[in-house]
């Protein structure tokens, strides 16, 4: 089940993702590196506000549903999505107050923002519903069509000159519109009757630590571009907010797709069949998540130049191809830590446990940034990161292990370095090649080095897996 699940959600992402490619191509060549910089900075924004104010609920909800799905379902959802709307309720009655009085910093339209916030709330909690109630189709219908119509309305707002609030007017279509094509499903679930203050208490306890989580996590990914827009300006948080965006996103991309088919598989497993299966399900989707996500952080590594010559526009090329290789590395340890690390804390249910190395990181980032970015500019903070991330990763796993079982699987992580080795080998062989039928020839050449280096090593036991596939092929056409 959790590769037939992968495979729906990869491909459910990974479109997005192709869609997602192509725009900063066509971004940064509309935009400068300003109007960029200031698009980062309202999205980062409403963003954190997203994860400070709604994180809770949809976490809960994943966690949760399964244990009401059979009976009083209808009392969960119901709410779940009347506490959403209580929820915007209040931060726009707080935004009014806090404008009022004049504590709103000056330079964002702040009525666009909480407008985004708004959207947000309400796409990522439906898109938590669907991937809690194992509906990959669902998913990606939300997904792709997201994509699709964000990328095309901002790119034509970007062409007419809106600059860098038409990407955001983009993005706001892009999840109205899905959300309307389903709203029926949602607003029949939207009725205070419903409304139960024991879940509701249940989701709270278990949501606030991993929101708290969550919100400084997000501060480490987002602080480096509100401190380089204070030392740097505009134009430089664009720069780089445009390579980072591009490398982490392809990145965790690939990682989240092995967490959003496995973490519902394994929290069903820990409810069924008790501790020691869950974490035998979690030690397989460690190995996949290594086996996918280190070739990807190796073409971001070996590629750097020849990726920022193809997709970026001559102003942001110099800087993306320097910040590229360890964004890269910081993406990595980001998304081990987002997606198997701390699987520990939410599985254990110790989730209050889970801030300690997220707050460390914070501070360590924040420090790093203030010190290193006057010295050595954006890669003074593509440095922060890095040993942000490191910190985090190393911190979450000396806490995570003594509140749920995690087997780590050293053999098969020995085997997904080698063949990743082999693959920036390869690479270096072909350094001096540049241009975009290059970079293909390289991604071609590349996956089979690397797929045929798996298959030999026999990684996570694939060639098993592939047999039973074909076994399974010859049944179903007897």
């Amino acid at each position: 089940m959790l590769g037939r699940h992968t495979l729906f959600y990869l491909l459910a992402r990974a479109l997005p993702g192709a869609v997602n490619f192509i725009a900063i191509a066509f971004y940064t060549r509309l935009l400068s590196p300003g109007e960029y910089g200031q698009y980062t900075l309202l999205l980062s924004t409403a963003a954190l506000l997203n994860v400070v104010c709604f994180q809770w609920l949809r976490v809960g909800l994943l966690r949760y549903l399964p244990m009401y799905e059979a009976e009083r379902k209808d009392a969960f959802m119901g709410t779940v999505w009347t506490g959403c709307l209580l929820i915007m309720g209040i931060t726009g009655a707080g935004l009014c107050v806090v404008g009022s009085l004049g504590w709103l910093p000056t330079g964002l339209p702040w009525g666009l923002v909480l407008g985004t916030l708004w959207i947000f709330a309400c796409f990522d909690l439906f898109l938590e519903a669907a991937r809690s109630g194992l509906s990959p189709i669902r998913y990606g219908i939300l997904s792709i069509s997201k994509s699709v119509l964000t990328v095309a309305t901002g790119v034509g707002f970007a062409y007419f000159g809106l600059g860098g609030r038409g990407l955001v007017y983009g993005l706001m279509i892009g999840m109205v519109v899905p959300l309307a094509f389903f709203g029926q499903m949602i607003w029949r679930q939207v009725r205070p009757s419903l409304l139960d203050r024991a879940i509701l208490r249940q989701l709270w306890q278990y949501g606030w630590p991993l929101t708290l989580t969550f919100s400084l996590g997000y501060l480490i990914y987002s602080s480096d571009r509100f401190l380089l827009g204070y030392f740097l300006g505009e134009e430089m948080t664009g720069t780089y907010a445009v390579s980072y965006d591009l490398t982490q996103q392809t990145l965790v991309l690939v990682m989240v797709v092995v967490n959003l088919a496995s973490y519902p598989l394994i929290v069903r497993a820990l409810e069924d069949k008790g501790i020691e299966e869950a974490a035998q399900r979690l030690k397989s989707a460690a190995v996949l998540l290594l086996t996918v996500s280190l070739p990807m952080t190796v073409v971001f590594i070996s590629l750097a130049t020849n990726i920022s010559d193809v997709l970026f526009g001559a102003s942001f090329r110099t800087v993306a191809a320097q910040i590229m290789p360890w964004i890269a590395i910081s993406a990595f340890l980001q998304g081990f830590k987002s997606y198997y690390l701390d699987q520990a804390f939410q599985l254990g249910r110790k989730t209050s446990l889970q801030i300690w190395p997220v707050l460390g990181a914070l501070v360590i980032n924040l420090l790093l940034n203030v010190w290193w970015i006057p010295i050595w500019g954006v890669l003074g903070s593509a440095y922060a990161a890095c040993c942000a991330y490191g910190f985090a990763c190393l911190t979450s796993w000396a806490l995570g292990r003594r509140v749920f079982p995690m087997h780590l699987p050293l053999r098969e992580f020995a085997k997904t370095l080698l063949a990743s080795g082999l693959l920036a080998l390869m690479f270096a062989l072909l350094s001096g090649w540049s241009g975009i039928v290059a970079l293909v020839v390289q991604g071609v050449v590349g996956a089979v080095v690397y797929l045929g280096v798996v298959l030999v090593f026999n990684v996570g036991g694939v060639r098993q897996q592939v047999r039973a596939m074909r076994s399974r092929r010859t049944g179903e056409r007897v």
